[in-house]
């Protein structure tokens, strides 16, 4: 239970880190506008996480065919939430729309390259002498 908090604080320090090289990135070129936009979206992709992180924690608590159920009724508030922001950000004046959406991909670019730095520390680990010869 541990080891998944710690990365569940890994993967929101990546996600923030990520929100605030963007941010900086957008400042220093030509896409002022899209700040705002992006992070709305980015925000949005926080509390996407924090409420999956809390069902995935609660429904390790309980049995399996309720932890199903529980799931999947907290996958539909997700989609919901995630609706609601692409329409507020269609709808405010001052939000660009693509850059909430690349807001909101953030977390998914967060987890794949959270996987492949997994993936690359455990054969680094190993080693070269781990590599089957025949």
């Amino acid at each position: 239970m541990n080891e998944y908090i710690g990365l569940l604080k890994r993967i929101l320090s990546h996600l923030l880190m990520w929100i605030v090289l963007v941010a900086a990135v957008l400042y220093g070129t030509d896409h002022q506008n899209w700040i705002l936009g992006f992070i709305v979206g980015a925000g949005a992709s926080i509390v996407y996480f924090i409420l999956m992180s809390y069902r995935i924690l609660k429904s390790l608590e309980v049995m399996p065919s309720k932890a199903v159920s529980y799931m999947r009724a907290g996958w539909l508030i997700r989609l919901f939430f995630v609706i609601l922001v692409l329409i507020l950000a269609l709808k405010i004046p001052g939000i660009h729309f693509l850059a909430a959406i690349v807001g909101l991909f953030s977390l998914q670019f967060i987890i794949v390259l959270e996987a492949a730095l997994f993936v690359s520390r455990h054969y680094t680990s190993k080693g070269a002498n781990s590599v089957r010869k025949e």
